[in-house]
């Protein structure tokens, strides 16, 4: 398994257990065997990281508290003959899961473990305690216990989800508190408030204003004075509102209820130690005095290796975690356990932050149950030393784009690739969402839908610096979304098509919608000169916010010259033949059918009996290429290849003896099919018109005809076929060393349109 395959794995382990905590609920409400579900899952993923972690050479000292686990179960196996084993088993490793977790998710480096992942899992874990109370249907604390109140949503255990809601807040306080996204902070403090009251435990409570009082004085010295007024205005009138709302709550009502139930009539009977027992700690303290007198009472050999599963003794835990952990396991077990936690602390170092919420939780296992013992909690106990808090000064990039290339259109959107790969290269951070090439109109309009629902998705839950846009009429929607919510985020256009420039009249639609979203910009790229025009002429974009870069530029390195031999090898192509070739989009006004025109001129002269040519490329106008062929008897004559690779087209440009690039689309931003064939030292024979005219020079790199006229191109190709072969390696070496100032190297252009100013920083 390799550790792509690895990675998705354990984040889908992750992002399953909210899911899993609902359906093991359900199962114990109906005693059904779904109960074991969270028990199977997690014991296979415990085996998983125990296996794991010795595969990767830990330290020999995890290896004897493994082996002295195996003893403690081996132990029990002879000991708890008339307890079920399966419960002692499941009992043993619920306590050592802790440990092995800690240790498992601090030693695995996994990139998805961050605070944005833990935010989306609070979120989940509040919509399935507000979404069953909004509808009408879950399951409430006195379901469970006659004397309480409380609505737990579709959870069991009210500790098990406080203590959850405090590991995942704590990490996702902070996580939006720097969002930029006033929608997301809205929605979370609503829904944090709103399931605080609904749970009713006192641990959740009191261990989220400890939070809050953290944090606060946290970040109290980074808030100017008048911040700081409005927080403690804001804070003030928080306690108004809490005070004003407590009687209603289901914590005032427990303890309403808890005081009648066991008759405190005074404040003096309320602070009396027995009263104080059955009132805050539900009677806990009680059954602890009981387990006590039991381990007093037992042989030796129960005093080492404890009294098994407490549930099997007492029909009831003590629900005080760290007492529990001691009297199932005994003397000896404990000592094994804490001497482990203390050796898996020292080796892996938490952060402050982090260490607060862990050691919070530490003594609310002391006060209370069902933390530290728990797999539902110690997942996420766990996930805190799997949290890497290196400050990441990245530059993070959300690039949206309508067109990329996959494995049957490895073209298609190449450019767009290009960009995001120099991108990585220089460091920055950079997210896709991205669409393939569909050609249903149904299944197009879907791939539309999720693009920009997966955008808004993104943006809302990740702080990203800019948002970067190839195709400006069709994949600006989402990300509009996201900069009307969020101040900090920076837009930056790529314009490149017919999103800008029309060719046709339908197309003056995308014109319109690309006219609203560039109001947004905050930087424009553009190919060329001839659309750095069109956006100060027609857009009225600032000349400063614009930047001139070729769509991902030229890799120089891989568009180069070679053995026309070899390369006509590498296709298959018959060597007796001379080769005139055709790449781009089979579309409107590509030219496509002034070449194949210029073609039925040619075919008849004696000079051109012994060439063919190659159409590359595809689109919604293959049929009509296809028809011309056949209208022209060119059967014998033209090669069509609709997709080729990267390295496929290397050879095809190396095995022409021109390129011929007919366009006379307005909307031809740049044409770098061109300049990719004049990197490989081929004669290019373009339109003179719009895009090419920014780097072809007629006579000197390459040739042009006239827009649109077939009779002229066939002129000219026959022209420079009668061309000296000194004459044409002239032409070919300049058109390479042009092609050179689009390679990537310009990528400093790119990377100016993402710089972060000072401001910022």
């Amino acid at each position: 398994m390799n550790k792509n395959t690895l990675n998705k794995l354990i984040l889908i382990f992750i992002i399953l257990q909210p899911f899993i905590d609902v359906i093991v609920s359900i199962g114990i409400r109906y005693n059904n065997y779904l109960s074991y579900l969270g028990t199977i899952i997690r014991g296979l993923f415990f085996i998983f990281a125990i296996i794991w972690l010795f595969k990767n050479k830990i330290d020999k000292r995890v290896l004897l508290f493994f082996l002295l686990y195996i003893l403690i179960a081996i132990g029990y196996f002879f000991i708890y003959t008339d307890n079920s084993i399966i419960n002692e088993v499941s009992n043993i490793m619920k306590i050592f899961y802790l440990p092995f977790m800690i240790l498992f998710f601090s030693k695995y480096s996994n990139k998805n473990i961050n605070e944005k992942l833990m935010t989306i899992l609070y979120f989940i874990y509040l919509c399935f305690v507000i979404i069953p109370w909004a509808f009408g249907f879950g399951f409430d604390l006195s379901s469970m216990y006659v004397n309480k109140t409380g609505y737990l949503g579709l959870f069991y255990g009210g500790n098990e989800l406080s203590a959850v809601l405090l590991c995942l807040s704590f990490v996702s306080i902070p996580y939006i508190y720097k969002s930029h996204n006033y929608v997301l902070k809205l929605f979370m403090v609503i829904f944090t408030v709103m399931a605080t009251v609904l749970i009713g435990t006192k641990s959740l409570l009191f261990g989220l204003i400890i939070e809050v009082i953290y944090y606060f004085v946290k970040y109290l010295k980074k808030l100017d004075k008048k911040i700081i007024t409005r927080y403690l205005l804001f804070v003030f009138g928080l306690i108004i509102v809490a005070l004003i709302i407590f009687p209603y709550t289901p914590i005032y009502k427990n303890f309403n209820t808890s005081t009648s139930y066991y008759d405190v009539d005074s404040v003096d009977d309320m602070f009396s130690i027995n009263n104080i027992d059955k009132v805050i700690f539900s009677s806990r303290l009680s059954n602890l005095n009981n387990i006590n007198g039991i381990y007093v009472r037992s042989n030796t050999l129960s005093k080492i290796f404890g009294l098994g599963n407490t549930t099997i003794v007492n029909n009831k835990d003590i629900e005080l975690d760290i007492f529990d952990i001691y009297y199932s396991i005994g003397l000896f077990g404990f000592i094994v356990y804490v001497l482990f936690m203390i050796y898996v602390l020292k080796k892996c170092k938490l952060d402050k932050k982090y260490r607060f919420i862990f050691w919070m939780l530490m003594i609310l296992s002391c006060l209370s149950g069902h933390i530290i013992n728990k797999t539902m909690v110690i997942i996420y106990i766990a996930l805190l030393f799997g949290l890497h808090e290196e400050k990441d000064n990245k530059t993070k990039i959300l690039l949206v784009s309508n067109m990329y290339p996959s494995k049957s259109n490895k073209s298609y959107g190449i450019f767009v690739k290009n960009t995001k790969d120099i991108l990585d290269k220089n460091g920055y951070e950079v997210d896709t969402v991205v669409m393939h090439k569909h050609y249903h109109k149904i299944i197009k309009l879907l791939a539309y839908i999720k693009l920009h629902g997966l955008v808004i998705l993104k943006g809302i839950f990740t702080n990203y610096d800019y948002i970067y846009i190839h195709y400006v009429s069709h994949s600006s929607l989402g990300a509009m979304f996201i900069d009307a919510t969020d101040s900090h985020v920076r837009i930056v256009f790529n314009a490149h098509g017919n999103d800008v420039v029309a060719d046709t009249i339908p197309e003056y639609k995308n014109v319109k919608r690309s006219r609203r979203y560039l109001r947004h910009e905050d930087k424009v790229i553009v190919p060329s000169k001839y659309y750095y025009e069109v956006m100060v002429n027609e857009y009225h974009v600032k000349p400063e916010d614009i930047l001139v870069y070729p769509s991902g530029g030229v890799d120089s390195n891989k568009f180069k010259d070679m053995n026309v031999n070899i390369a006509k090898s590498n296709l298959g192509l018959d060597k007796k033949y001379k080769y005139l070739g055709y790449v781009s989009r089979l579309e409107y006004n590509k030219g496509y059918d002034v070449f194949i025109k210029a073609i039925n001129i040619l075919k008849d002269k004696k000079e051109f009996k012994n060439y063919k040519y190659i159409f590359v490329g595809s689109g919604s106008e293959e049929k009509k290429l296809n028809s011309l062929i056949k209208l022209n008897h060119l059967e014998d004559l033209v090669i069509i290849k609709k997709s080729v690779s990267q390295d496929e087209l290397v050879n095809i440009y190396n095995s022409l003896e021109m390129f011929i690039f007919p366009t006379y689309r307005k909307s031809e931003s740049l044409g770098l099919v061109g300049l990719e064939a004049m990197a490989c030292k081929d004669i290019v024979i373009a339109s003179n018109n719009y895009g090419p005219t920014d780097y072809l020079e007629d006579g000197v790199n390459g040739f042009f005809f006239k827009p649109e006229s077939y009779e002229d191109l066939a002129l000219t190709i026959e022209r420079v076929s009668k061309m000296r072969e000194e004459d044409k390696l002239i032409i070919k070496e300049n058109a390479r060393n042009k092609a050179l100032e689009y390679s990537d190297g310009q990528s400093k252009i790119l990377l100016k349109a993402f710089e972060k100013e000072k401001d910022d920083e």
